[in-house]
């Protein structure tokens, strides 16, 4: 069907929506052949399941079949607003990278150090106001912010709305161990037949680190980055999808366990150290059984250890007699 230049509107198909006509179509009757009369002559018409919408064409002239027309769905809609109104690219010249941080992001990460470190105890509560003063933000950037960790695990509300560290109970230890295993044990036993010479490197500069690294929660962050590598070198995006949910509870836990263990044995720097050697040796070696062996141990280890130090007579303060 042929629309002249100097008719610069047509009816097109409106997924369904009823709409009146806000123009009479100059050929209605060639646009609905079958519609009776007065149907045809009315100058705002309301067609029956779908609308008709009008919109502006521009030379060449449009040439759209009839059954676009008949009230049902047609692919031919797409066809017609894809040549009246043609898609435009974005150039990747009008564009800039983001380079101020969040300041929501900020606080976020401030407050998650604040945890893990300890400064803000377990149990101990967030008080909005007090945290927005102190950080010279808005409270609305503190309680982004918090919703943010609750997510992670990290925090969590009361039935008043109040934030507070999260206190880690006997089972959700359980737990974390638990699944941090069954994680550790596949990661390795994949990574032993998958790691690169590149990945073997920065497992190396990691060990490197952990050995001078003083201060304790980033003694901590790099022993988690050690075990992040292991996970991108087993190459399986499912299983690292489930670390990445673990890993911030793993963090509040490994944190306060690294914090304890100093304080009983304060060798917790040699020790994380060497358990990762033997680890990333036992990979390279390529034999799958002895890395789970050793990933099973290095999982539960630490805690393992730490309870066998206090069950001794000189932790508990009791005699050898």
């Amino acid at each position: 069907m042929n629309f002249m230049q100097d008719e610069p509107f047509v009816a097109v198909l409106n997924d369904g929506k009823s709409r009146r006509l806000r123009k009479q179509c100059p050929h209605w009757s060639e646009l609905f052949p079958n519609g009776n009369r007065s149907h045809r002559k009315r100058s705002h018409a309301t067609l029956g399941c779908s609308a008709a919408v009008l919109l502006k064409t521009q030379p060449p002239v449009l040439k759209i079949p009839h059954k676009i027309f008949d009230g049902r769905p047609s692919t031919a809609y797409s066809t017609v607003m894809e040549i009246t109104y043609p898609k435009r690219t974005v150039s990747a010249s009008s564009l800039r990278k983001v380079q101020k941080q969040s300041v929501s992001d900020d606080v976020e990460t401030q407050l998650r150090a604040a945890i893990l470190s300890g400064a803000i105890a377990a149990g101990e509560t967030l008080a909005e106001a007090q945290l927005a003063g102190q950080l010279g933000v808005s409270r609305a950037s503190v309680r982004q912010a918090k919703f943010q960790l609750a997510q992670e695990g990290l925090l969590e509300f009361d039935s008043r709305g109040t934030a507070r560290v999260r206190t880690l109970t006997e089972d959700d230890v359980r737990e974390i161990v638990e699944f941090r295993e069954v994680l550790d044990v596949a990661a390795v036993r994949l990574a032993t037949e998958r790691i690169t010479p590149q990945q073997i490197a920065k497992l190396e500069s990691l060990i490197a680190q952990i050995q001078r690294e003083p201060d304790l929660l980033q003694l901590t962050m790099l022993d988690i980055a050690f075990h992040d590598q292991i996970l991108q070198a087993a190459a399986n995006s499912r299983l690292l999808a489930a670390w990445q949910l673990l890993r911030p509870q793993l963090q509040l836990w490994l944190a306060g366990m690294h914090r304890l263990h100093n304080l009983v044995v304060a060798d917790t720097q040699d020790e994380t150290a060497r358990s990762h050697q033997q680890l990333l040796e036992a990979i390279q070696s390529g034999d799958c059984d002895l890395c789970e062996q050793l990933a099973r141990s290095h999982a539960n280890g630490l805690r393992s250890r730490l309870i066998d130090v206090q069950a001794t007579p000189q932790c508990n303060g009791a005699s050898d007699e």
